[in-house]
């Protein structure tokens, strides 16, 4: 947790006061500044946290949670529940779609070019109805290809896209292995190995050549004890180290 620089230390009118019994933060915040994270005047996803003393340290309460600045409509992402005053019913304007960015091939795999931190990288699935390698049940093929020579990883959220609580499949290049974690802390000892029964993955594989890393894996899209995955709109995230051993 480190402060920035002190030439983005831009907050307006911001302090701090307390009672017995609360704590009470206020500022004024420029909503776009160069190098940081934009603030909409829309829909935003925000995290609240403190701590159990005035010193710093682990949280012992914290969360994220959706705000609308310009409805004042508040979703909790966790529980999916929200409050406050919803916007006036509008027409929305029909979705467009960049083709730049998402085509599907001759082998029915949707072809996604990633962007943001994970530009450079693209993600190809195929959703597998009835899938006859799978008993009949529903799979999904997925072909994720980086820029490096490198460990990668694909996982699948219920949490809004946070890595802890999420569930990641990583592939390993040195070993040729690939398979399903909980991620259960940042650090690499709170990466863990789901068990040997859970390793359910079908034709799972990492390749490399020279400048790139690609995983594949066919998964089962609902699993006991394991988030689902959905043939509608899901949250997954992506991830790559700088060497084939995972760090």
């Amino acid at each position: 947790v480190n402060p920035m620089p002190e030439y983005q230390q831009t907050l307006i009118e911001s302090g701090i006061s307390q009672d017995a019994t609360t704590t009470t933060m206020a500022f004024t915040k420029i909503m776009v500044e160069p190098g940081e994270i934009p603030i909409l005047a829309g829909q935003n996803t925000f995290l609240g946290a403190w701590g159990s003393s005035n010193t710093l340290g682990i949280h012992s309460n914290r969360q994220p949670f959706g705000l609308d600045l310009t409805t004042g409509l508040f979703v909790d992402v966790i529980n999916g529940n929200g409050g406050g005053v919803p916007p006036p019913a509008q027409q929305e304007p029909p979705a467009q779609v960049d083709n730049n960015l998402a085509a599907v091939n001759q082998d029915g795999f949707t072809a996604v070019n990633l962007q943001g931190q994970l530009q450079g990288s693209t993600l190809q699935f195929r959703v597998n109805l009835n899938d006859a390698n799978a008993g009949g049940e529903d799979t999904v093929t997925v072909v994720y290809t980086i820029p490096q020579v490198a460990w990668c990883a694909i996982a699948v959220s219920d949490n809004g896209g946070f890595m802890i609580g999420s569930e990641a499949i990583i592939a390993l290049p040195d070993t040729g292995e690939v398979l399903k974690y909980n991620l259960d802390a940042k650090s690499v000892p709170g990466v863990v190995p789901m068990p040997e029964n859970q390793q359910t993955l079908i034709d799972a594989s990492v390749t490399q050549d020279g400048v790139s890393t690609t995983l594949t894996f066919t998964k089962l899209m609902v699993e006991d004890g394991e988030i689902p995955i959905s043939n509608g709109a899901n949250t997954f995230l992506g991830a790559w180290g700088s060497a084939n051993t995972l760090g």
